[in-house]
C-alpha cells in the first residue's frame, strides 16, 4: 500500500499513471489443491505446472515491496514467474521485478494455451519472447526465452535435446476445468 495525494493506493491492482492508464484488475481468490490462491488466474497456472510436472512454489519468498507468484525450482536453474491477465501488464510487471532485487531469470506469463507462454528474461539478454520446450534428453519440459541461452533449465541438454512442437493446450485445458469455480453442494 502506498500513499498518493489522492489517497492510499494498492499497486498490486492499480498501474501507473505513467504507464498511459489507471486501471483496476479483479481477481477472483481460489482455493486449490489447500492452497488459497489470489486468483483464479494464478491458480490455473498452479494447476498446469503441476499438470506437467514443473515443480513450484507459491508465493514463496518477499522480495523488495514485492512478492512473486512463483518461483519453478527446475534443477540447474530457478525462475521467478510474475502471472498477469493481459500483456497490457507488461511493463508494469518487468518494473516490479527490476526494482525487487531479483538477480536470476524470470518469467511473465499470460497463457500456457500456446508455446509462447509471454516474456523472459534469461540471463543478461533482454526481456524476450518466452517458449516452452520439452527435453527429450531429460523428458521434462523447459522454459526458454527466444533469443536467450537455449538450454533445458533440468539438466545440460541444449538446442538439439529441445523438441519445439510441444504441444501444451491439453495440459492447459486441463488446468482451466480443475480450477473452474464449482458451487458448494
Amino acid at each position: 500500500m502506498v500513499v498518493s495525494k489522492d489517497g492510499p493506493v494498492n499497486l498490486g491492482t492499480v498501474l501507473p499513471a505513467a504507464m498511459g492508464k489507471i486501471r483496476r484488475v479483479s481477481a477472483i481468490p481460489t482455493l486449490w489443491h489447500g492452497i488459497q490462491f489470489r486468483s483464479r488466474l494464478e491458480a490455473r497456472w498452479a494447476a498446469f505446472f503441476t499438470e506437467l510436472k514443473i515443480p513450484w512454489e507459491y508465493e514463496p519468498a518477499e522480495l523488495e515491496w514485492y512478492v512473486p507468484d512463483f518461483i519453478i525450482g527446475f534443477k540447474r536453474r530457478r525462475l521467478l514467474v510474475e502471472i498477469k491477465p493481459t500483456e497490457e501488464d507488461f511493463e508494469y510487471a518487468k518494473h516490479k521485478i527490476k526494482h525487487s532485487g531479483w538477480d536470476g531469470d524470470a518469467l511473465i506469463a499470460v497463457s500456457g494455451q500456446t508455446r509462447e507462454w509471454g516474456l523472459m528474461l534469461d540471463g543478461d539478454t533482454p526481456w524476450d519472447a518466452a517458449m516452452l520446450g520439452y527435453c527429450l534428453k531429460c523428458k521434462t519440459p523447459t522454459i526458454v526465452s527466444v533469443g536467450g541461452r537455449w538450454e533445458c533449465r533440468s539438466c545440460d541438454g541444449g538446442n538439439r535435446d529441445i523438441w519445439w512442437a510441444f504441444d501444451c493446450s491439453e495440459a492447459w485445458n486441463m488446468a482451466g476445468n480443475a480450477t473452474q469455480w464449482r458451487a458448494r453442494t
